[in-house]
């Protein structure tokens, strides 16, 4: 995430992962994947939104109710790139990221809290959160006040260390030991290296809480069993490399927060890879053997402590969550570059964030008429050797001698920990902003078209009970109806791959179990694939609901609604610049069928104009575009992503001399029935039935 496809540390990385990494456009790195023998690119922030798309989705399962915000956690040490390609992520996964939160600092308020609550604690505590995962490492030294304020006094560790490289190291010596027995080298086959860290990863785990484990693997290459036994003393041995690295950065967290580890109250583990016996005694010798604190749930902790300032966030926390006040810090220096290539650093690492700072440069030539910012991100003088953000001029300067016109550039960094440059003329007041978004990052445009990608991938192919084969999805080359609601479809839809009549609208294909009633905040509707009885039309286009339908949840109110009605878009456009919208009113007289709002023909919903002299029921709109489907009278057919906007007919014209004939042919024959009901009830003598006939004419 954020790196670049030449970044010696990924590349290092590539060899060891089990999938193709391939240079992209502007030296972004792209993931090959194989899906249905076809090979697809994927980014990084892709890869990522999909697994955000995913947790959710099983949130809303769980929750029953729609997930729109969301606050992400990241490495404490990941720097501007990486954070802005993780809010890129979340965008993708169609949530709003309130806020990205360093790792330690969502642990420390998960430990945190229950030391709120407790009013026997003394008024201020240091706590320093030790947190090893999978695949990174992160310190943070921390100070927790009675009243709620945590204070993030600084942060360290290392994005390339965790559990997986303990597992490395593990693989590569078994590969050296099967390569010295049977004299084959297995680092080439991808299926015996995925069982073999497999095995190994729980080797590790068993070493936590044995003294001793063996890896048994049959048929592991080539037909030949591999077995080896491991020691905690080996596995320690091994791996003492990186349990060194661990201290060092903890020392250096230490330093970085100007105290001395006697002055620290708490130790507090969080991560899997705090449970390896090694780390928990070295931590204890290093801290004199002062207790661990284990009272949270290591896995758990980071998750939790998101979800607490998410709550906050968005005001749904009790009194102890909302009083919270947390400052974290900068993990790395920023500034830009001066004389050649050394950095001048306006943000120093661990400032509290959010922060603005400022500093004044002047031209280094004679008649210098602008002036280059380039914004970098690391604690080295050389700017070489550290990470590249963005650059841009800032024109409109005087020609002046050397040193005699200025430059203000301000830094300022947000609650994200992203960062917005300025740079201002100090004689002209010429001005020139950016937010830093690299190349390594997404433009808006970028997005748009990575949502429509993995639209496309998450729906594409699906399976359904209630039919033997695939079913793919793609434009239906006429309209049908669908064997999920009964009703009819167009555009984009899930056609069965042996071409047989079973088709699904693209929503009942895929269903969202949970969805929101368009016209109440208050109302969730859930999806049901059964049919709720003859006395049930759907509340927008007022036929009989038959089979998959949504149902609100609410005990008070029976809504029912094809998911494709509930698809619906909130606007319509017709020829001629005129527009509908999605109203839950019925049409005084639609221009299609020339009818009021008949109980039998919609409950209430309708498209009506701005001026309110056009409106048709939302079952005509449907009739409309299946009969302009046919003559060709909509826009945009080659696009895959087809809507009923874009359906809807662009022969406005005819649409309302066709509505005014008909409308004049009802008049005629309501005319006729009346005149024939006078004459019959005149001569058979019955004036109740004149009076009746003239009710019912003018009634209607």
């Amino acid at each position: 995430m954020g790196s670049r496809f030449g970044d010696s540390q990924l590349q290092q990385d590539i060899k060891s992962w089990p999938f193709k990494v391939i240079k992209g456009s502007v030296d972004k790195p792209n993931i090959v994947l194989q899906h249905k023998s076809v090979e697809k690119e994927f980014s990084p922030e892709e890869i990522s939104s999909m697994i955000l798309k995913n947790l959710k989705e099983a949130a809303e399962a769980y929750l029953g109710t729609t997930v729109k915000d969301a606050v992400i956690t990241v490495p404490a040490y990941f720097n501007d790139k990486q954070r802005k390609a993780t809010k890129d992520a979340g965008t993708l996964a169609g949530l709003n990221v309130l806020q990205l939160l360093n790792e330690p600092t969502a642990a420390a308020i998960a430990y945190g809290l229950d030391k709120l609550v407790d009013t026997s604690h003394q008024l201020h505590k240091n706590i320093f959160i030790f947190d090893l995962g999978g695949g990174t490492f992160d310190v943070s030294l921390l100070t927790i006040s009675k009243e709620g304020r945590i204070d993030v006094k600084a942060v360290g560790g290392d994005t390339h260390l965790g559990g997986e490289d303990f597992d490395k190291v593990m693989v590569n010596h078994c590969v050296r030991e099967f390569e010295r027995r049977h004299k084959k080298d297995i680092s080439g086959n991808a299926k015996a290296m995925g069982r073999l860290k497999v095995a190994c990863e729980k080797a590790k785990r068993d070493l936590s809480s044995t003294t001793e484990t063996s890896i048994e693997l049959d048929y592991l290459y080539e037909g030949v069993d591999f077995s080896m036994r491991f020691t905690r003393a080996k596995f320690e041995e091994q791996n003492s490399h990186f349990f060194l690295k661990c201290m060092e950065h903890v020392e250096s967290c230490l330093r970085d927060g100007k105290l001395h580890k006697n002055n620290i109250d708490d130790i507090v583990l969080v991560g899997g890879s705090t449970r390896i016996p090694k780390v928990q005694c070295m931590l204890k010798e290093f801290f004199d053997w002062k207790p661990l604190c284990k009272s949270i749930n290591a896995d758990e902790a980071v998750a939790y402590g998101a979800a607490v300032l998410a709550a906050k966030l968005s005001g749904n926390g009790n009194k102890t969550v909302t009083d919270l006040i947390l400052l974290d810090v900068t993990p790395l220096s920023l500034g830009t570059r001066i004389k050649e290539s050394t950095m001048s650093v306006i943000i120093p690492r661990n400032t509290p964030i959010p922060t603005t700072r400022e500093e004044i440069y002047e031209t280094l030539y004679d008649n210098q008429t602008s002036m280059l910012v380039d914004v970098y991100q690391g604690e080295c003088n050389d700017v070489n050797d550290n990470i590249f953000l963005d650059e841009f001029l800032l024109y409109g300067f005087p020609p002046r001698h050397a040193g005699k016109e200025k430059m203000k550039v301000c830094f300022s960094i947000d609650a994200n920990g992203i960062l917005h440059v300025l740079a201002e003329s100090v004689t002209t007041g010429n001005k020139k902003s950016i937010v830093i978004t690299n190349s390594g990052n997404l433009s808006k445009e970028d997005i748009d078209k990575m949502l429509e990608k993995v639209a496309l991938m998450i729906y594409m192919e699906i399976t359904h009970a209630c039919h033997p084969h695939g079913l793919v999805l793609k434009e239906a080359d006429c309209p049908y109806y669908c064997w999920g609601c009964d009703q009819l479809g167009f555009g984009l839809s899930y056609i069965c791959t042996k071409r047989c009549n079973f088709v699904l609208h693209k929503e009942c294909g895929k269903p969202e179990p949970l969805i929101q009633y368009p016209f109440s905040q208050k109302c969730v509707l859930k999806f049901r694939d059964g049919g709720s009885g003859v006395d049930s039309p759907c509340d927008a286009c007022g036929k009989k609901i038959k089979r998959f339908h949504y149902r609100c949840l609410c005990n008070f109110v029976k809504r029912n609604l094809h998911p494709f009605c509930l698809a619906s878009e909130q606007t319509i456009e017709a020829a001629h610049g005129l527009t509908l919208h999605l109203e839950k009113v019925a049409p005084t007289n639609c221009l299609h069928c020339g009818t009021k709002d008949l109980w039998s023909k919609v409950r209430g919903w309708a498209y009506v104009s701005s001026c309110g002299s056009y409106s048709y029921h939302v079952s005509c709109v449907k009739e409309i575009i299946n009969k302009n489907w046919r003559y060709g009278f909509f826009t945009g057919k080659n696009d895959p992503f087809l809507t009923i906007k874009q359906q809807f007919p662009e022969d406005m014209d005819r649409m309302n001399q066709l509505a005014v004939v008909r409308r004049r042919e009802r008049q005629t024959k309501k005319n006729a029935k009346l005149i024939l009901s006078v004459i019959y009830n005149a001569l058979t003598g019955n004036p109740m039935g004149l009076i009746g006939a003239a009710q019912s004419y003018f009634g209607d």
